[in-house]
């Protein structure tokens, strides 16, 4: 009888960390195919994980109207290099502001004008991971810096682009080339290229559509370039990044997809994720009414990653407002579903365990840089145990 009691206790101990085994360690319920030669993650609805709150402490806040050298003036890209020095990217003043990683006021790169490492009309900023050399989008441009700020290039380009990948050891970038449709001035077609410092195409991933509604304005300068259009953000368009100089991950929000290339074009894996398509209400359409919206909504509006190479698509409004969810599907590196998450704040960038964004105040007209600790960086998964 004793053996059969101990035996019991055991067999039911063994059943409790086998259960609780399961729980920690659930089976992921997506499926893998081959489309055309091309390995495809079909993702469940639900997160591997579930949901995950990221508990965010403020580290750090950098903004002061009394000193120039921290009154920032449209503020448009902020990104972070491996020494934790922080660059802020400022269009109205066509600087970059560059502080340590406790705030300090460290120099100022660039500034208005034509000549070498001056800029007309920047818009997004780059730091390239191993060599830290600094690569600004000017209008029709992309002037280079070395990590101390001095000049080193300017690549002059046919076109205005709205972002840019750069790989260094190759001397090229993936960018959007936009074209009016001849017959429809109500749309422009983007193609997703590379493009060597000489302009030169040397890979085209196809063609994409961008919806927008014209004003007036529009119509009458179309020739000259200007363009003055309403965007309700409910646009579908192309998004990309990268994880790495040679993986980039590029979707179009017309459909629930991501596509993993790398730096010649081939395409790695696709990522899908099942979830219904959401389509615009009476109400919504009566707001927009005039307005050249799309069939339905997109499924999401950025794309980013982060230090641990994690995938974070940011999903699409529900409801019609000026300011974007901030409800994020966060994936592995191999293109599994690990958590959804919300977020108070639209990251710019995630780094080793802290989020940096940018904040205004429209009453006020103040811009701030703020940091976060995210105190459970470590519990966010980083793939399937």
């Amino acid at each position: 009888m004793k053996i059969i009691i101990k035996a019991c206790v055991i067999f039911s101990i063994f059943m409790l960390i086998a259960a609780e085994g399961i729980e920690k360690n659930p089976q992921w319920k997506g499926t893998i195919e081959e489309k055309d030669g091309v390995k495809v993650i079909k993702n469940p609805n639900e997160p591997l994980y579930g949901e995950i709150e990221f508990e965010l402490e403020e580290d750090l806040s950098i903004g002061n109207e009394e000193d120039e050298n921290y009154l920032f003036y449209k503020a448009r890209s902020l990104q972070v290099d491996n020494k934790g020095m922080i660059y802020v990217l400022e269009s109205g003043n066509s600087r970059i502001q560059k502080f340590d990683h406790y705030g300090n006021y460290v120099q100022t790169i660039g500034r208005q004008g034509q000549g070498p490492g001056e800029f007309t009309m920047p818009s997004n900023l780059q730091i390239d991971i191993e060599t830290g050399h600094i690569y600004v989008n000017d209008f029709m441009k992309l002037e280079i810096f070395d990590s101390e700020g001095k000049h080193l290039q300017k690549i002059k380009l046919t076109t205005p682009f709205p972002n840019i990948l750069v790989n260094e050891d190759e001397e090229s970038v993936w960018l959007m080339l936009p074209s009016f449709n001849q017959t429809d001035f109500g749309q422009i077609k983007y193609s997703f290229c590379k493009l060597n410092y000489e302009g030169k195409i040397l890979n085209n991933m196809g063609s994409f559509s961008y919806l927008f509604t014209p004003t007036n304005m529009a119509r009458t300068s179309k020739q000259s370039g200007e363009v003055s259009v309403l965007i309700t953000g409910y646009e579908h368009q192309l998004h990309f990044t990268k994880i790495d100089n040679n993986t980039i991950i590029h979707g179009y929000s017309d459909k629930y997809e991501l596509n993993l290339i790398d730096n010649d074009g081939n395409c790695k894996f696709r990522i899908q994720r099942k979830t219904p398509i959401q389509h615009f209400t009476k109400n919504e359409k009566k707001k927009y009414e005039g307005v050249n919206l799309p069939d339905y909504k997109p499924f999401f509006h950025h794309i980013f990653t982060d230090s641990k190479d994690r995938i974070y698509v940011q999903r699409s409004l529900r409801k019609l407002s000026k300011k974007f969810s901030r409800s994020f599907d966060i994936y592995s590196k191999q293109g599994y579903f690990l958590h959804k998450a919300s977020l108070p704040y639209s990251p710019h960038v995630i780094k080793d365990g802290y989020l940096y964004t940018l904040i205004s105040f429209e009453d006020t007209g103040e811009e701030y840089i703020k940091r976060y600790k995210i105190k459970n960086w470590e519990q966010i998964k980083t793939g399937i145990n």
